[in-house]
């Protein structure tokens, strides 16, 4: 299991780091842990759905959203993927659904 928080660029190459690592154990991968800042959501979007595509296309098993449901002013962090005014999930969560 890996965990990372790359932007979109960065996601193909964290994840064949991840598929060497995976292939020198003989063991399956999965990112178990993924987040982006909720003010940012257009990219942390386009994050998730890179890294849904490099881990699809390199072997991994999956991904998690690492406590997606955090919001203020329950938490003061900004890697959430809900909209405190509207306690909904944002854009961010739309690409689980688009890779």
């Amino acid at each position: 299991m890996f965990s990372s928080y790359g932007s979109a660029d960065l996601a193909p190459g964290i994840v064949a780091n991840m598929q060497k690592i995976s292939a020198a154990y003989g063991k399956p991968f999965l990112q178990s842990e993924f987040g982006g800042r909720v003010d940012r959501a257009s990219a942390t979007q386009a994050s998730l759905v890179a890294y849904i595509n490099a881990l699809r296309s390199s072997g991994g098993q999956g991904i998690f959203y690492w406590e997606p449901e955090c919001m203020s002013p329950f938490t003061g962090d900004t890697m959430g993927a809900w909209d405190s005014a509207t306690q909904r999930p944002t854009a961010i969560m739309n690409g689980f659904t688009q890779a």
